[in-house]
């Protein structure tokens, strides 16, 4: 009971006593049934009783599928089918007075399991639609405790009755009262309820096929069903084989009805017993230590073990052992785990096929056993041969219990998907229909449209079939890269429309464009002598480039009228120049970028850089880095730096290795080198790794490695080096958890610390650094296992739904690697703060011992975080604490953050102001 929260509560006591109140009148009506059958038939009746069991439950399965299909509050439904059922109990105790004749001894047996399976279905229906899975496993084995807590006292109820003289039917009318006492409690849950569905005339059991086949088609659900139903057939083949070595061994016995109700009674007493303290102390800690699929694995398990034992030696004591196995566990670990196994289902799903599943699975699972049985005993087989069939039917249930945990993690994974449609990564093929549609599309009144419609067409190679008259639409934004895409599918039939614009064009930018495409397309010298003094200086420009770069002219002169544009010339004529460079691709102009990319003009440097992309030189490469941290020249200069090779590569590991290199440039050094996307990319931020001090940089290497092997997951990992990282970090998320709470724990008790700004500041700083940290761990998990999906369960994990973060949990107790599976959860746990740094510390071997108040904030003073330890020495400044500030630039040359320069600079006042000395 130690992992119940205070939000639990209410839904855990609701289903403790309703489900109670179920199985008590259950275990009572049970104990009537089996001591008046086995009194009044012979065992060999019994798979009759199963058959018809079985035959009735499918109308009433479809039934009560009905009736949840058109009620607005399944709380009411459960309510009217105990009453229901309690009155009906009552009719069989006014039955049975006297010696009840067989027939009704048989139809006692066949009401308890009708019974058991609508109400048990009903009410975990109920139950799952306000848990999610994490709630789930937490309050369903208390819930199931609850189950079997009613069941106990039913049986002991049974036995005193028994014991005092009572007849079996009695038990009947004990049950009622159970039924009648617990009726009202499912009324006390809070439930916002949904409109019934409309009636339709057409009622369930037209549908049967329909919904079989559906059920059939969903992976799961047909797994889900296969499980039922072979455990059901294993179950009731070894509950044949109970009573009848049962009947057996009391056939002839005086008073045979009394003392097969008193056998009986005190059976499923000691059943009951250990069943709850099974639930109590061994299921919770096994669903939530080993995850649903593997403690579902122990009762076929053990079971097959006591059926084994029974072939070995076919009596009365491993009959009895096998099904107190059976008992003991069903109805506790192995029905909790079965309710988890429906949670990953929607509700529509849930509400539309639990109960086809309980009932097609567990009455046809009973039905199908029963003709085994019956075709068994027709030829002579014993109870024995009857086992090795058990025996055989639970080793496939283990194997379909294996089968279920693919679907099951799938079905998590696939209610964790927030983005939109997975895109194929080839291309549809274009047919007629298709491009008449792309075509029609570039009338768009929507520029957009038409933009994006111009880019499909280069994507599936089709700029020949655009019509050459979209150069004269109105937008300036559709020409420029309509002359692009002809200019680079050096398509010459554009040229008199080019020639055209060059003279009529609607903006600069067009007239310069149709310019180049004129001047790469066709060098016609006139055309672009005669525009070399053109109003428009971005056309001028343009002329000039094209008539140096094909030496046409007065080469010297306009060699020198070139580079006068390059040093004095308008930001827009500089842009111009710088684009017409990059169009021409002729490495003997190169030289008019280097002045470019040291101009002061953002503008002008991103059009060098993005010039400099077309024919890269690895001269430039110490010319980029410093236009690495401007958002406008960093992706060009990464494109830049790309295309340079691996001799870059050489010089940019040197200077991420360099601290004295201004950390807004080597923050950005990690992204640049991963774009390499090699081997050696990935060597070079491996051995970077471990030595980095600063913690942005380190996660920009991350970041890097984890896109590295995303994109190619056969690189040569440092797994042991990714290893080793996720533990120092389960190690800093531990630290940062344990400070917050010590912070917190002082501002509750310290009223001068709480209304300190420094605290609050440090509380949130170090709740992101466990953030950031964790972060960092499940990209690292990334990296060991691509394949799997970390990424999606750390988003899961931060989502305001409760029921995404419990399934992100569930999925990662599944996928983490058993090295950080307990520490990483214990960080993870849903509980208060205090509670998981206990646990996780005990995990972690770490000591949970927090120094003084002052001591602990002078540690995080000396932290390598910069801008923790600035907060940390603003705090210590502020609550007048004795301490040495740190210098503003480290001994190595290391320059600290932005956020300790500025906490600096406050600090001399600060320190002015006095406060509290010492601590």
């Amino acid at each position: 009971m130690g992992e119940i929260r205070q939000g639990d509560r209410k839904d855990l006591f609701l289903g403790f006593f309703t489900l109670a109140s179920i199985l008590a009148a259950h275990a009572l009506g049970e104990t009537a049934r089996d001591a008046l059958f086995l009194s009044g038939l012979t065992a060999d009746r019994l798979p009759w009783a199963y058959l018809t069991i079985a035959g009735l439950a499918l109308v009433v399965v479809r039934a009560n599928s009905a009736m949840l299909e058109r009620t607005s509050d399944k709380r009411w439904l459960l309510v009217k089918t105990m009453i229901g059922a309690a009155v009906i109990n009552l009719g069989f105790w006014f039955w049975l007075r006297g010696d009840p004749p067989q027939g009704r001894a048989f139809v006692l047996y066949v009401w308890t399991g009708l019974f058991a399976t609508v109400s048990v279905v009903q009410f975990w229906l109920l139950l799952d639609d306000v848990v999610d899975v994490a709630k789930a496993k937490r309050i369903f084995g208390p819930v199931a405790a609850g189950g079997v807590l009613g069941a106990l006292l039913g049986s002991f109820v049974a036995e005193r009755l028994v014991d005092a003289g009572f007849g079996p039917r009695n038990l009947m009318a004990a049950a009622s009262l159970c039924l009648f006492m617990g009726a009202s409690i499912p009324l006390r849950w809070r439930r916002e309820v949904r409109p019934p569905a409309p009636v339709d005339s057409r009622i369930a059991f037209g549908s049967l096929g329909r919904d079989l086949r559906v059920l059939c088609e969903h992976v799961y659900l047909r797994r889900l069903l296969a499980l039922v139903l072979v455990s059901t057939i294993a179950l009731t083949g070894l509950d044949f084989v109970f009573k009848s070595v049962v009947g057996d061994h009391f056939a002839g016995v005086p008073n045979g009805a009394a003392e097969l109700s008193r056998f009986f009674a005190r059976f499923y007493l000691a059943m009951n017993i250990v069943s709850l303290i099974g639930q109590l102390f061994l299921s919770g800690w096994l669903l939530r230590t080993f995850g649903v699929n593997q403690a579902l694995f122990v009762l076929p398990t053990l079971l097959l073990l006591g059926a084994g034992a029974f072939i070995v030696a076919p009596v009365l004591v491993p009959a009895l052992i096998v099904k107190g196995t059976d008992g003991s566990l069903r109805h506790s670990l192995h029905r909790t785990g079965m309710e988890v196994l429906y949670l990953p289902v929607s509700r529509e799903l849930r509400e539309r096929f639990k109960g086809l599943i309980d009932g097609v699975g567990q009455r046809g699972g009973q039905a199908l056993a029963s003709i085994l049985i019956l075709g068994g005993l027709s030829i002579g087989l014993d109870t024995r041969g009857v086992m090795i069939g058990v025996l055989l039917m639970v080793a496939a249930w283990l194997l379909v219990s294996v089968l279920m945990r693919k679907p099951y993690l799938a079905l998590f994974r696939e209610s964790l998907q927030t983005g939109g449609p997975t895109w194929s990564s080839s291309k549809t093929p274009l047919d007629l229909k298709a491009l008449e549609t792309m075509l029609a599309a570039l009338n768009s009144e929507q520029d957009e449209e038409v933009l994006v419609t111009l880019d499909l067409f280069a994507e599936y190679d089709r700029v020949a079939i655009i019509p050459r008259l979209i150069l004269y639409h109105p937008s300036s934004e559709v020409t420029l890269r309509a002359l692009e895409l002809f200019t680079s599918a050096e398509d010459t039939s554009i040229l008199p429309i080019a020639r055209r614009l060059v003279q009529q064009g609607q903006t600069p930018d067009v007239r310069a464009a149709a310019m180049r495409a004129c001047s790469l397309l066709e060098s016609d010298e006139g055309l672009l002598e005669s525009h070399l003094d053109d109003e428009t200086p971005e056309v001028a420009t343009t002329a000039l480039v094209g008539l140096v770069a094909a030496n046409m002219g007065k080469v010297d002169e306009l060699r020198a009228r070139l580079s006068e544009l390059v040093l004095s010339g308008e930001p827009a004529t500089q842009i111009a120049l710088a684009t017409a460079v990059g169009d021409r691709r002729d490495r003997s102009i190169l030289w008019v970028l280097d002045d470019l990319l040291a101009s002061s003009n953002v503008e002008v440097q991103e059009a060098a850089v993005r010039a400099l992309a077309k024919m890269p030189d690895t001269k430039y490469v110490a010319t980029l880095l410093p236009l690495l941290h401007r958002w406008q020249t960093r992706a060009p200069a990464r494109a830049t730096l790309r295309a340079m090779g691996d001799e870059a590569l050489d010089v940019l590991a040197v200077h991420l290795a360099d601290t004295r290199l201004p950390r807004r440039i080597r923050r950005h050094l990690p992204r640049t080198i991963h774009r390499f996307d090699n081997a050696k990319a990935l060597e070079v931020l491996q051995r970077q790794l471990p030595a980095e001090w600063d913690g942005a940089v380190r996660y920009k290497i991350l970041r890097g490695m984890g896109r590295l092997m995303q994109n190619n997951p056969a690189l040569p990992l440092d797994r042991e080096l990714i290893r080793a990282t996720i533990r120092t970090h389960l190690r800093r998320v531990y630290r940062f958890e344990q400070w917050r709470v010590a912070i917190h724990k002082t501002m509750d008790t310290d009223s001068e610390v709480a209304e300190s700004t420094g605290a609050e500041l440090l509380a949130v700083c170090l709740r992101e650094k466990r953030t950031n940290a964790l972060e960092r761990i499940f990209r690292c998990l990334q990296m060991l296992d691509p394949q799997e999906t970390f990424k999606l369960y750390w988003q899961g994990l931060g989502n305001n739904v409760a029921s995404l973060r419990a399934a992100s949990r569930e999925l990662l107790e599944h996928a983490l690697p058993s090295e950080f599976r307990a520490p990483l959860l214990a960080l993870l746990d849903d509980v208060p703060a205090e509670t998981r740094v206990t646990r996780a510390g005990l995990v972690l071997q770490m000591s949970s011992d927090t120094p003084a108040y002052s001591e602990l904030i002078r540690r995080l003073a000396s932290d390598g975080s910069d801008t923790l330890s600035a907060i940390a020495e603003y705090h210590l400044a502020e609550m007048g604490y004795d301490h040495e500030p740190r210098p503003a630039v480290a001994d190595d040359g290391r320059s600290t953050s932005a956020v300790a320069e500025v906490v600096g600079q406050t600090l001399s006042g600060l320190q002015l102001s006095g406060g509290r000395s010492g601590g």
